[in-house]
């Protein structure tokens, strides 16, 4: 501003002397006061376009770190929900369920990738741009973003191969239970069809036993 001030103060003062006399030469007070405007006007126009440059790299690096903070706060709340809960097996049908809710969990991650993908991309830019500072606060936060990212990334993957096992495993006991529980039905019914046992059968073989072993040990 006091440039600003300056520049017109001397316009002011060169318009003044003009009007008071000519000049003596043409490269004289006229010529150095257009010189002098000419070299305003384009310190004026370059101080515009870099300050509009500098708020837009500032707006930029905002978002990027409005994104970062929206994402970590993403995967911690997803590691507490990972953390609350265990991979436990049990009948098929519960064992499916935990599997259908966890794949939206993975769904909903591989959708976050995108948006992870460009912060990345967008602060690689910043940096070889020198729109970001090396060592700053916002290349700081996207390291731990990429650390977290990774932890989240396999401890979800992880879990994923667990609930697939097992249900695979719940559906093989189910089968093999209800196998057994077939066969034991069938068992049960083929000795419900069998004859009762009779007193007099079991008493008369019982006799005819002890008829028979005297004449036996004789012909011995």
């Amino acid at each position: 501003m006091s440039r600003v001030r300056t520049v017109e103060a001397l316009n002011v003062a060169g318009r003044g002397l003009l009007e008071a006399g000519p000049g003596d030469s043409p490269h004289g007070l006229p010529s150095q006061l257009e010189l002098l405007n000419d070299r305003w006007e384009f310190v004026r126009c370059e101080t515009e376009r870099r300050l509009l440059q500098l708020e837009n790299n500032l707006s930029q690096v905002q978002d990027v770190t409005m994104e970062i903070q929206d994402l970590l706060q993403w995967l911690e709340n997803t590691d507490l929900r990972l953390s609350s809960t265990r991979a436990v097996w049990g009948m098929p049908d519960s064992a499916n369920e935990r599997l259908n809710a966890h794949l939206e969990l993975c769904t909903e991650m591989e959708s976050k990738l995108h948006a992870y993908t460009d912060v990345k991309n967008a602060i690689h830019r910043m940096l070889e741009r020198n729109n970001v500072a090396r060592g700053s606060s916002t290349e700081h936060s996207m390291s731990i973003l990429e650390q977290k990212w990774t932890s989240v990334y396999g401890k979800v993957q992880e879990r994923k191969a667990k609930l697939t096992q097992g249900l695979g495993l719940a559906k093989e006991f189910h089968s093999t239970v209800q196998d057994l529980l077939t066969k034991m039905a069938k068992c049960e019914e083929s000795i419900g069809e069998l004859p009762s046992p009779s007193y007099f059968t079991s008493f008369t073989r019982t006799w005819w036993e002890m008829d028979t072993c005297p004449s036996q040990t004789k012909l011995q």
